[in-house]
């Protein structure tokens, strides 16, 4: 039984993993199509939201970069590589989530999805080397 739970939690993290990018295209492209609203605060949580997006596009960009620009495993400077890239991206991916719950409205919640989604995808990384 056990054995089925961690299959699924790897099931899950890598259609999260793949899906990220395209959830971020999708909520690029809302963005953009949205209208704003005129009071200071709606400004202010649009603002917030536009901040959020940016900072998960960085977290999940700096992910894909790094691994596929990686050196091979027994490579000496494969650990040096990922120490570059992991915490900038773990710091982006936080930003990111706490601006989303500062922000209003269902892309909020994608948004803080796809924030939450990149340490899963350095751990399913790490896990499968």
């Amino acid at each position: 039984m056990a054995h089925l739970s961690v299959s699924a939690f790897v099931a899950v993290a890598v259609l999260l993993t793949c899906a990220d990018p395209l959830l971020l295209t999708w909520l690029w492209v809302r963005r953009f199509e949205s209208r704003n609203s005129e009071s200071e605060i709606a400004r202010f949580r649009n603002t917030s939201l536009w901040a959020a997006l940016s900072a998960s596009t960085v977290a999940i960009g700096l992910f894909w970069i790094s691994i596929t620009t990686a050196p091979k495993f027994n490579d000496p400077q494969h650990d040096a590589h990922f120490a570059h890239f992991v915490p900038f991206s773990f710091a982006a991916a936080v930003l990111a989530l706490v601006l989303a719950l500062v922000g209003k409205g269902r892309e909020r919640w994608w948004i803080a999805l796809s924030a939450v989604t990149v340490p899963f995808s350095w751990g399913l990384y790490a896990a499968m080397q």
